[in-house]
């Protein structure tokens, strides 16, 4: 797909380098086979989860209004997707879906896709870049139903050929002699539960697992050597016919078996009949001496096929324990007590899971969960800077401003604003038109069509302390503005320290509930950004001081009452760095800052300087996001060692 794709991009002659693609080449490529294509696709945040980093992307669901997506099998876990900033030129990062949460992908088309690179060092070259647009690709082949296979695969290409299971009959076809089961060999097995048609269920004293009651008729069947067709019951008093006979002599004497029958021959009922057998001689294969326990695994194409294989056991042969249903897919209420989550639920509210891997598991969850909540603290702060959700303070930004910049904004900023001795946060709002734009005096998303970037921008001075002074004097001014009223100081996150300690030595109810926690549900307090309802205060403050009283009108937004200017504001500023983020190069951020003014750009103008800045700090923080992720990585796979190991002593333990 990505070859075609480039092939009919690259090799036209219609389109020159970093031009849209004309409805031709689109049409072209919507005709690629197994392929779904599309554009304008952004990286909206970075998310710390329990399947370790996972972007959200967010699409442009108006060019997909047709697709039905409850019902389309577009985008749904486990699809291979691969991304490109360059139509493939250059760059192809290859992740797969990890979550299409239905409501948040109807609200906002957004979708969580893991990159599956190094899971321990996390290569910033490989992810995508936060707000940039990318061509989509996805396959219409599922790749999760072929990815586990695929990788057991490649671990037996590390751990060596040897450890490839029945490779004597997959792999080299050695068929016709097939031996015994090792755990079966020399094992005298008690035929009595197919041959006893009277048997009752009681329950053993010594182990307190359920058993059965045999008949006297029916002792001839209790000792047979498995090795010795001979001394077995014969079909008839199994109460079997010939070929279900032979298929269950087949399974109990060869290593590998397959037994096939179209539709009624009674398939499962066999194979519910193999495992009485075998749970019944459990003293032969499960429990031998210092060997650790070796349950039965029972493996169905569908979760459905696998409930009504389990239910059929259960009732059969009486069990009340013993079972271990992995997998959270389950729809029988019948299987409930046997879900791995729920036997882990239970161990644990009696405390038998084993000590060293419950307290090594608390402590690792609670690691695990303060660098997951730093990381999307980060990448959430991010996420609503650059969608214009929030604007950053000038304390926090003043660190990426080139120095005279920085002295121009506060050195000419509002006369008044000195006098009343306003924050700085007041000079960056204005230098940026805020306190215009919620007086409607000018249109800057209007302005962004019409903007022409030259070597020296030359629009007039707009807003700031100007009255007095020509363009001479004000590359001249020395009046600076003192390191006092520019403080840099290193923002930090408000964690919350009132948790006590008992919550924190909690399991999170266990880490289903840690793995299912969303990103809304973290109670972030961010420090160094300006939201809507303080840049909102702000304003608010600015029209009192030029004595403008509020007009007092209310507008329904989502059932709720707001203030118009508040709605206005807020659509405004997406709607500004929408247009930032779509059509501007980096040429054009170097080129604007080359302005000896800042004041005497256009709003447009000053927002494509502001985004500058905002770079800047991107990658800071990015940097930082990438080592907060490697470290996150590490702790993630330390995490899902421990409940492997919790897991296995629990499926050690049972007999499917």
């Amino acid at each position: 797909g990505v070859g075609e794709f480039r092939k009919i991009v690259h090799g036209s002659n219609n389109r020159k380098t970093g031009a849209t693609l004309s409805k031709e080449i689109v049409q072209k490529i919507k005709k690629i086979d197994y392929l779904n294509t599309y554009f304008d696709v952004f990286m909206s945040t970075s998310v710390a989860s329990d399947q370790g980093i996972v972007f959200e992307m967010q699409l442009n669901q108006e060019k997909f209004k047709s697709i039905n997506w409850e019902t389309s099998k577009r985008l749904i876990f486990g699809s291979l997707v691969c991304f490109s900033s360059d139509h493939f030129l250059n760059e192809c990062l290859i992740g797969v879906i990890s979550e299409r949460d239905d409501k948040n992908f109807k609200r906002h088309g957004r979708f969580n896709v893991k990159f599956d690179y190094d899971s321990i060092n996390l290569d910033i070259n490989c992810i995508p870049e936060l707000n940039r647009p990318y061509v989509m690709l996805e396959t219409s082949a599922f790749f999760e139903s072929y990815k586990h296979v695929l990788k057991a695969l490649q671990s037996f290409q590390r751990e060596g050929e040897e450890n490839f299971p029945f490779k004597e009959n997959l792999v080299y076809c050695q068929n016709r002699e097939i031996p015994m089961p090792n755990y079966l060999k020399n094992a005298c097995i008690d035929f009595r539960p197919l041959v006893d048609a009277k048997k009752k269920f009681v329950t053993n004293k010594q182990t307190k697992l359920n058993d059965y009651e045999f008949s006297q008729s029916c002792l001839y069947a209790e000792k047979c050597f498995l090795s010795n067709s001979a001394s077995w019951p014969t079909a008839e008093q199994m109460r079997l016919d010939e070929s279900q006979y032979e298929a269950v002599k087949l399974a109990l004497t060869n290593k590998l078996a397959l037994i096939q029958g179209p539709p009624g021959t009674g398939k499962t009922f066999l194979g519910v009949k193999i495992i009485q057998l075998l749970l019944h001689n459990k003293h032969s294969w499960w429990n031998r001496g210092r060997e650790k326990h070796k349950p039965i695994l029972m493996i169905c194409y569908t979760n459905h096929a696998l409930d009504q294989f389990l239910e059929y056991c259960i009732h059969e042969c009486n069990l009340t324990q013993g079972i271990v249903r992995v997998g959270g897919r389950s729809k029988s209420e019948d299987l409930e007590p046997f879900l791995l989550k729920n036997i882990k639920a239970d161990l644990r509210k009696k405390r038998k899971i084993q000590g060293n891997i419950h307290h090594r598991l608390t402590d690792q969850i609670i690691k695990v969960r303060d660098i997951k909540f730093e990381i999307n603290a980060l990448s959430t702060k991010l996420s609503s800077i650059f969608f214009g959700e929030s604007l950053l303070s000038f304390n926090e930004i003043s660190n990426y401003i080139r120095d005279d910049h920085l002295d121009q904004l506060i050195t000419f900023g509002y006369e008044l604003f000195k006098q009343k001795k306003f924050d700085e946060n007041y000079f960056l709002l204005d230098w940026l038109g805020i306190f215009d734009m919620i007086d409607k005096n000018d249109d800057i998303v209007e302005q962004f069509e019409n903007l022409n970037i030259s070597n020296e921008p030359t629009g007039e001075i707009i807003t700031g302390n100007f009255e007095d002074l020509d363009q001479d004097d004000i590359g001249t001014q020395s009046n600076k503005v003192e390191n006092s009223q520019i403080k840099k100081e290193e923002e930090k996150f408000d964690f919350n320290d009132d948790d006590s300690v008992n919550e924190q030595r909690m399991l999170e109810e266990d880490f289903i509930n840690f793995q299912d926690l969303k990103l809304e549900e973290f109670n972030f307090n961010f420090t160094g950004i300006l939201n809507i309802p303080e840049i909102y205060e702000m304003i608010k403050a600015y029209k009192k001081l030029h004595g403008i009283n509020e007009s007092g009108w209310k507008i329904k937004k989502n059932k709720k009452s707001e203030d118009p200017d508040l709605v206005y504001l807020e659509e405004n500023l997406k709607n500004i760095f929408s247009h930032l983020t779509n059509r501007f190069d980096q040429d054009d951020l170097d080129l604007i800052e080359n302005t000896s003014n800042i004041w005497r750009l256009t709003y447009p103008e000053r927002y494509l300087l502001y985004l500058k800045w905002l770079n800047r700090y991107k990658a800071d923080k990015q940097m930082q996001i990438q080592n907060l992720s490697n470290q996150y990585n590490q702790e993630t796979n330390i995490l899902l060692e421990l409940r492997l190991q919790e897991d296995r002593s629990i499926m050690e333990d049972a007999f499917i």
